[in-house]
């Protein structure tokens, strides 16, 4: 009896040595230093909505993100948009600025990979937190994710995106039903200038 599980037993352990190591090896290969850059806590002057919306779309424009789904993340995430908004999660990580970008992901991913300019990042310009965060979705759209898909991913990770195609995430769908909202407003007063 003993033999004949040992047949069975010793593939699998086999098994999860080779993937312990293939793990290693790959995390090794792309796995990034991280570098501590002290936050600047400086607080911006906020500009009026006007003007961060018609830039908030220009961004939109120039990354190949629909603009209204980018207005219901950022509704989801910051329904005041308060520019250094703080939220403090329950993995002790921290959601920071207008687009609340999680300091796990923000220096390490956002701001070494996607911020291209050469003037130190500042969480708290609603600006610059605006480019990021337009620019990570543009990053999540070009991977053929499903706008629910973007969602999940802008609020869970990437990974949980990938693993969720059910449809039953309440932070995605709120992002979907306010983006068809802000689209039947945006007809309504497009009929109505007509």
């Amino acid at each position: 009896m003993f033999k004949k599980s040992l047949k069975y037993i010793i593939p699998c352990f086999i098994g999860i040595v080779f993937g312990l190591i293939t793990f290693l090896v790959i995390n090794k290969m792309y796995a990034k230093e991280i570098v501590h850059i002290p936050i600047n806590l400086e607080r911006p002057i906020v500009e009026d909505n006007d003007d961060l919306d018609s830039f908030i779309k220009s961004v939109c424009e120039a990354e190949g993100v629909p603009y209204y789904f980018a207005l219901a993340i950022l509704h989801a995430e910051n329904p005041d948009r308060n520019p250094s908004a703080v939220n403090v999660n329950t993995n002790n990580t921290l959601d920071l600025g207008l687009w609340q970008l999680n300091s796990a992901y923000l220096f390490v991913d956002f701001v070494a990979n996607l911020w291209k300019s050469t003037e130190e990042f500042n969480w708290a310009d609603p600006k610059a937190n605006t480019v990021l965060a337009i620019r990570h979705l543009s990053w999540l759209f070009k991977f053929g994710f499903t706008d629910y898909q973007v969602a999940v991913a802008y609020n869970r990770g990437y990974s949980a995106a990938e693993r969720d195609t059910s449809g039953t995430n309440d932070y995605a769908r709120s992002v979907l039903r306010k983006e068809m909202e802000l689209l039947q407003e945006a007809t309504k007063e497009k009929r109505s200038e007509i």
